[in-house]
């Protein structure tokens, strides 16, 4: 079965995911909008530029970023503790440790406590 990149995202289309299947109805049971709308409300379209990631199951954060996506930094501000969740788009020059984006700031701290 070869499997095809869809676009799945609420109606608002402000939560969105890339997800991989045959069929368009299989794209939207398998995503994660299912928890974010019924049925009838998400969107699924394809996106054939990204089926050459379906063997590995996921799009590189990096090319979603040159692509114009916008990722919340996965880092840790130092005091008080907590997620730094700077919206990060290519723009900011942001850094994708491990599949995961972080802003240069967290990254920095990130390399300084791996040292």
């Amino acid at each position: 079965m070869h499997l095809k990149a869809w676009y799945v995202s609420d109606p608002s289309n402000e939560m969105a995911q890339i997800v991989f299947a045959a069929k368009r109805s299989a794209a939207i049971q398998s995503s994660e909008a299912r928890s974010w709308h019924d049925y009838i409300d998400i969107r699924a379209t394809r996106m054939p530029e990204y089926d050459q990631f379906a063997t590995e199951g996921t799009v590189p954060k990096q090319t979603l970023l040159e692509d114009g996506w916008w990722f919340e930094c996965c880092g840790y501000k130092a005091e008080p503790r907590r997620r730094c969740c700077a919206v990060q788009t290519v723009e900011d020059n942001p850094i994708v440790i491990d599949d995961e984006v972080y802003c240069q700031d967290c990254a920095a701290h990130m390399q300084l406590n791996t040292e």
